[in-house]
């Protein structure tokens, strides 16, 4: 007996077990970054940086969490004070933006080169310093442009969090497919060592709704799951939230582009972006006078008009119309939900676009309510030279009017706008077509991953719009946005959290129009 106890004892030393816990062996973190590049490797593990390394006065500057995380150092940011932290064992290091002054230890050091924050709003710091000063070895290949630094007795981290991404199939939505993608690239797949989970909503959401919540819930069930992006928030998201936040009220919870009822999913989720509809009522018409329009013809039919957005939004463009100079026509056109399918509503906007035109003129500004609508309606308007001021997104009915071929573009949108202008430019009309630069789909469901991302790592605030509009920019580079908070007019109640957003319009052939710039007076947004 005594003799089995032994060999238990004896087992349990080797293996761990009877509440023995093995002594690891020391091993050695090796971080590997190419200037330029924002690939690189943590022990032969692939990762993705958030900004790629730069030179500076000699010295190579990389985002501040990633070489703090990467050789194991807990990491803090300050932002009133703009300082950057490391701490790792009895070390701490503290730099401050712009300074070349450190501390390690409390103790000064001066830096060859100061700590910066990009034009991206990245924060970059020196990797020498703060790698040498932790305790590792930083080694540069002149050939490659590699930096190699090891930190002997190490243990490599991983993440300490995850964010699930929700949106729909490239099928239903291929934008916002595509902004998801980009973040798996920008920071990698949660199961390999990465932040971000991505799933699909089925395309028939509307009878599959049980699927969709069950989906969103079933992202509660990772214990590092910190937030959940639900990007064209389909019916069904107020509920899924509900139930997460009743599993894990920890959890963040965005919503993009929301289909739900705004008061519903204002209650349940702790930011909404959407676009701003009845705003764009007034923008199309600022848009339309800026390209020398003298007659706006705004194309819908019954069933849109009965919504209360859309009802809005051509309210707000007629009264608009009326106060710029501009003459207002409402003409009606088949609902492609009816008998007459939606080749037939093409059809219509087909054949009698032209005629609209011979109406009123090329100087006549064209809007339609409804997406399927609007591709042959763009095709007549740029073949007329007339004018459509309506900014949507390169890939909404301009691929189809204009016969492109954007797949080498897939997900590259400074290449599929550039396309789509150089097209409107050699059809003759430059300067008349407005468009968003990057689409709606893409920018929320990337812009509001990286908002969920910073709030985590703490160098964002939720609610703070000044940081939304930051983490919307970094994936929209070059195009300005603004956003009003959503205020139910039947109730009189604004909410807060529910942010409808707008894109400077980009006019085709001459460039950003400032839409933006001034909003939208504030005498339209009460108008019903």
């Amino acid at each position: 007996m005594k003799k089995a106890l032994v060999m238990l004892l004896v087992l349990g030393l080797l293996t761990g077990v009877v509440g023995f816990t093995p002594v690891k062996a020391a091993t050695s973190i090796v971080v590997q970054i190419t200037i330029g590049s924002t690939k690189g490797t943590i022990s032969g593990k692939q990762v993705v940086l958030d900004q790629p390394p730069i030179i500076e006065n000699s010295r190579t500057l990389v985002p501040f969490r990633f070489i703090g995380e990467a050789i194991g150092a807990t990491v803090s940011w300050d932002a009133a004070s703009k300082k950057v932290s490391y701490v790792l064992g009895k070390t701490t290091i503290v730099l401050t933006i712009g300074s070349t002054t450190a501390t390690v230890n409390g103790k000064k050091v001066t830096l060859e080169v100061a700590p910066k924050i990009t034009s991206s709003g990245r924060t970059i710091v020196p990797i020498r310093f703060v790698s040498e000063n932790i305790g590792a070895k930083v080694d540069w290949n002149a050939t490659t442009h590699m930096v190699t630094v090891t930190l002997a007795g190490g243990t490599p981290v991983t993440p300490k969090f995850h964010i699930g991404v929700i949106t729909g199939t490239v099928s239903q939505s291929e934008d916002e497919f595509d902004g998801a993608q980009r973040l798996l690239k920008d920071y990698g797949d949660a199961k390999n060592g990465g932040i971000f989970t991505t799933l699909t909503f089925p395309d028939n959401f509307t009878s599959e709704q049980e699927t969709t919540i069950s989906e969103v819930v079933g992202l509660a069930d990772d214990p590092l799951m910190k937030a959940i992006v639900f990007d064209q928030a389909v019916v069904g998201a107020a509920e899924a939230f509900k139930q997460v936040r009743a599993k894990r009220p920890d959890i963040l919870l965005f919503a993009g582009d929301a289909a739900e009822d705004p008061i519903l999913i204002s209650a349940a989720a702790d930011q909404i972006v959407s676009e701003d509809d009845p705003s764009m009522g007034y923008y199309m018409v600022w848009n339309a006078k800026q390209m020398g329009a003298k007659t706006l013809v705004y194309t819908s039919f019954p069933r849109h008009m009965s919504m209360e957005v859309l009802s809005r939004q051509r309210n707000i463009c007629e009264q608009a119309c009326k106060d710029l100079g501009i003459t207002f026509v409402f003409q009606t056109c088949p609902d492609p939900v009816s008998d007459i399918g939606v080749a037939g509503a093409q059809q219509f906007m087909l054949e009698n676009t032209p005629t609209w035109i011979k109406k009123y003129g090329k100087l006549t500004a064209f809007h339609n309510t409804n997406l399927a609508e609007i591709e042959p309606l763009l095709k007549m308007v740029i073949q007329g030279g007339a004018i459509y001021a309506y900014a949507t997104g390169p890939l909404l009915g301009f691929p189809g009017a204009l016969g492109l071929d954007l797949s080498a573009e897939k997900g590259n949108f400074p290449a599929i706008t550039a396309k789509v202008q150089a097209a409107v430019v050699a059809a003759g009309d430059s300067g008349h077509i407005a468009t968003w630069a990057w689409s709606k789909g893409y920018s929320f469901a990337a812009g509001l991953g990286e908002y969920a991302k910073n709030i985590i790592e703490g160098t964002a605030k939720l609610g703070n719009k000044a940081d939304l509009l930051a983490a919307l920019v970094k994936y929209t580079p070059g195009a300005a946005w603004s956003g009003i908070p959503y205020k139910d007019l039947n109730t009189g109640k604004t909410l807060t959290n529910n942010l409808m957003m707008t894109m400077d319009s980009l006019c085709l052939g001459k460039g950003y129009m400032g839409t933006t710039k001034n909003g939208v007076p504030a005498k339209y947004l009460s108008i019903k």
